[in-house]
């Protein structure tokens, strides 16, 4: 049971079904869904800027590839 001023958390590598974005959407509560893709956009976005101890506890490291425009 989620008390006044707390945030439900839920995070997929995948993604959520339509029941669930229409539950966290009408909750009374705060549900906040973070999909794979999400998770990807947020990490672009904020990984660099975060401690180095701070990216200790989840190492990541980029990895680029290359392909053709066919």
């Amino acid at each position: 049971m989620l008390r006044a001023g707390d945030i439900a958390l839920f995070v997929t590598s995948g993604t959520f079904s339509p029941d669930a974005r229409n539950t966290s959407t009408s909750s009374r509560e705060f549900i906040r869904l973070i999909d794979g893709n999400d998770f990807i956009d947020m990490w672009q976005e904020y990984y660099d800027k975060m401690s180095d101890d701070d990216k200790n506890m989840l190492p990541l490291k980029r990895i680029s590839f290359l392909g053709n425009n066919e």
